[in-house]
């Protein structure tokens, strides 16, 4: 968190974490991933409900030409 939140370089987090650039940059990706996922998944993806699944169906019925 410290990379987003001081915008400190990934050069200033090897000194001072003394950790290597890869491990810096893994620790900082997987971070953003878990942090954006748990932020932003219900808005994203949000659970469907049994309307939205009629809905889907009767798109994809309409769009389909399976008749």
């Amino acid at each position: 968190m410290m990379f987003l939140v001081t915008g400190h370089s990934f050069r200033s987090l090897y000194f001072e974490f003394r950790l290597g650039r890869k491990a810096i940059s893994d620790i900082i990706w997987e971070t953003c991933n878990v942090l954006i996922w748990f932020v932003l998944k219900d808005k994203v993806m949000p659970q469907p409900q049994k309307e939205d699944w009629l809905r889907i169906a009767e798109e994809y019925e309409k769009n389909s030409k399976f008749s």
